[in-house]
């Protein structure tokens, strides 16, 4: 347990070092907007609503075709047990690492990492349930893309949270407890903390290396797009704008499913590919727009209905993802999609989801 707390020390000082390291992505983040309503349940991550996947295999497989699925693919414990585990871990942690604060800290969080839970979901747990999920929600400031969303936390939380505490709270996720089952007690904890510290430092290069990518990758995109001035051109770039909000905001690292957020590199040179595009070919663009417009605005339509009545719908976020694929099949089709997609395919799952 020492040894964690003394590897959890190290992570935080030499997290994602590189050129610019963590202070770098911290300005690329600070850029990012904060979630237009609460964050959703990381929780609820890793139900995959009709696919049969959990967070962290990859990319969906085409969307099934056999009539209405049931939502929360994967299992979770009930929530009583749930508490119950994460108390005793939380305690055993902080008994062995509170001689230092920053152990302290990261000893806590490591232990709520390994319950599926993090610092955001700690202080959502009166509302836990509520919302949609996931961060899927969408509205735009041009009215037509996606925004984030889901239940349960007040959007001031993504703010007080920095950068460097999502990143190592989606590092002890991503070692501890994905794919694995919860931990029930004190030697099951102390099992899995000595099977898997090994993979830590790997897993921390992995997410960082990813990380960097999508910040900077965003940061470059909102120049290019902040750059482009013609009237006629606005349309195509308020979407693309609230679409990339949509992608990044604050707390997205923690709300995102790690099977997306693997996606995100492909969804962003996706949007940039679409920004080279606009100046010689904005009737296209244009056009494309108006083969999304009905799916968005049905969307839109029944998001703000699940959180003006604060019910989760996975299903909506099972469509969500399917609207970015179709991003990338219209607007830069030679990147390719993580299974087929079209308008039709995505009106046909919305049928067989039964929304």
């Amino acid at each position: 347990m020492l040894s964690l707390g003394a590897d959890l020390r190290y992570l935080r000082r030499n997290l994602c070092e590189g050129e610019g390291g963590i202070d770098r992505m911290r300005l690329q983040y600070a850029k990012a907007p904060q979630p237009t309503v609460p964050l959703a349940d990381p929780n609820r991550r890793d139900a995959a609503v009709g696919e049969g996947r959990t967070r962290g295999t990859g990319p969906a497989s085409a969307p099934a075709g056999a009539g209405s699925a049931s939502a929360g693919s994967a299992s979770t414990p009930a929530s009583g047990q749930r508490a119950e585990a994460a108390d005793a871990s939380i305690k055993a942690v902080g008994a062995q690492v509170s001689s230092d604060s920053a152990a302290a800290t990261a000893g806590a969080l490591s232990a709520a990492v390994v319950q599926g839970t993090t610092p955001k979901a700690r202080k959502r747990g009166k509302k836990k349930g509520k919302g949609s999920g996931k961060g899927a929600g969408m509205t735009s400031a041009a009215g037509a893309a996606a925004t984030p969303g889901g239940a349960g936390a007040k959007t001031s939380a993504a703010a007080a949270v920095d950068l460097s505490d999502e990143l190592i709270a989606l590092i002890l996720d991503l070692t501890f407890t994905e794919g694995q089952p919860p931990i029930r007690d004190q030697a099951s904890f102390e099992q899995r903390l000595t099977a898997n510290k090994p993979r830590l430092i790997s897993v921390a290069q992995e997410v960082c290396d990813l990380v960097s990518t999508i910040l900077g990758t965003y940061q470059a995109l909102r120049k290019r797009l902040a750059g482009i001035t013609q009237i006629n051109w606005m349309p195509s770039v308020l979407d693309m704008q609230a679409q990339l909000d949509a992608l990044v905001f604050r707390g997205f690292l923690t709300a995102v499913p790690f099977a997306h957020l693997r996606d995100y590199p492909r969804y962003l040179k996706a949007l940039d590919q679409r920004a080279e595009k606009l100046p010689p070919a904005a009737s296209r663009d244009r056009d494309r727009m108006q083969e999304m417009a009905p799916l968005l605005e049905r969307w839109r339509e029944r998001r703000a209905a699940a959180v003006a009545a604060e019910r989760e719908d996975e299903r909506l976020d099972a469509i969500r993802w399917m609207l970015e694929e179709l991003r990338v099949s219209l607007f830069a089709q030679q990147l390719g999609t993580a299974y087929p997609v079209s308008v039709k395919r995505v009106e046909r799952r919305w049928r067989e989801l039964g929304l």
